[in-house]
């Protein structure tokens, strides 16, 4: 497995659309005239799936670098990682920041305390900090988590090369992280409002990724995930764990499920690597980042063309071209920002 995972860039769409999906499942209901079941009750988890899928692609990538030049390796690392998280950050924060100053707030904060505190909160947000002010953007709670990663990224690595037994070890430690937050938080449930086990969570996830990369220089546990059956059977099984609905046991499918994307090379391979999921895969992150934004939109234009209230008919056509109307704005912001961005952060860090 070498360059670009395409069966894993349209896996990370498909899990920005579940968070899209959840989303708009629950804030529908306060423009519909009634309540309807969220579409993915447990679509939260599928940030659980970036985690492990960030942990795994950037070992793919970047365990050579490290295992070669150890901390030398680092900075250049970790300018690619500023290069593709940054900047669309900046500019959502900076948009949402100078429309709430313009009309006076902003629809996902009511507890707005006035300019000054909306510019404090801006520069909290821009420095990827939310715990410690109001989130302007719910999603991008995870960002912070996401850099802490990366800096255990290479520690992770140097331990698990230099370390013998650290490998058992590491599972046993990630997986006891996880199953100690699900038990503090019945039903068995990984999101939390509470900062610390938000973290914990992540970087287990992270390490968790990092892990079954490594576990799969196995040759015997390469042939079985490689397999059309066991694509298909793990894909199964994570939609009847999903629908069960015990985040633990969901969870636990996701290891698996990475790795059976990531080393098929037959039908699993040539459906998820297609034209379509590939390209949602690459506007991911925007596709993550915006579609909080956009909601207020999208579901207001909705209210319009429905008298001011979306009728219970609608609730699931809105919440439908609600996801699909992101899309494009977030294929628009790949190519206007995200990509620039990254050139611009790199030649700067060049210099």
């Amino acid at each position: 497995m070498t360059g670009e995972c395409r069966p894993l860039t349209s896996l990370r769409g498909a899990a920005a659309l579940i968070v899209v999906l959840y989303h708009y499942s629950i804030n529908v209901q306060a423009t519909a005239q009634a309540s309807i079941p969220s579409l993915v009750p447990h679509g939260y988890l599928a940030v659980d799936l970036f985690f492990m899928l960030s942990g795994f692609i950037m070992t793919h990538r970047y365990r050579d670098a490290f295992r070669t030049n150890g901390w030398a390796a680092f900075p250049d690392f970790f300018v690619k990682r500023v290069a593709r998280i940054v900047p669309l950050n900046t500019v959502v924060v900076t948009l949402l920041v100078s429309v709430g100053l313009a009309f006076g707030g902003l629809p996902d904060r009511p507890e707005a305390g006035g300019d000054i505190a909306l510019l404090w909160d801006g520069l909290l947000n821009l420095l990827m900090l939310q715990g410690f002010g109001h989130n302007l953007n719910l999603p991008a709670w995870t960002l912070l988590f996401e850099f802490i990663a990366y800096c255990l990224l290479p520690i992770l690595l140097m331990l698990l090369r230099w370390r013998r037994g650290a490998e058992p070890l590491a599972w046993f430690l990630a997986l006891g992280i996880l199953a100690g937050v699900a038990l503090a938080h019945p039903p068995l449930r990984l999101a939390t409002p509470d900062a610390l086990s938000a973290l914990l969570r992540c970087e287990a996830e992270f390490a968790i990724g990092v892990l079954t990369y490594r576990a799969l220089d196995r040759p015997a546990l390469r042939r079985t995930l490689a397999s059309d059956a066991a694509g298909v059977a793990i894909v199964l099984a994570a939609a009847v764990f999903a629908e069960i609905g015990v985040d633990l046991l969901t969870i636990t499918v996701f290891p698996p499920l990475i790795a059976a994307f990531a080393l098929n090379r037959r039908v699993v391979e040539r459906i998820a690597a297609s034209r379509i999921p590939h390209f949602l895969g690459e506007i991911s992150f925007s596709i993550y980042l915006l579609h909080m934004p956009l909601r207020p939109i999208w579901f207001g234009i909705a209210g319009q063309l429905c008298g001011g209230v979306i009728p219970a008919r609608a609730v699931e056509l809105t919440i439908a071209a609600g996801m699909l109307a992101t899309i494009p704005v977030a294929a628009l912001s790949y190519a206007a920002i995200e990509r620039p961005g990254r050139r611009v952060i790199r030649r700067l860090a060049a210099r």
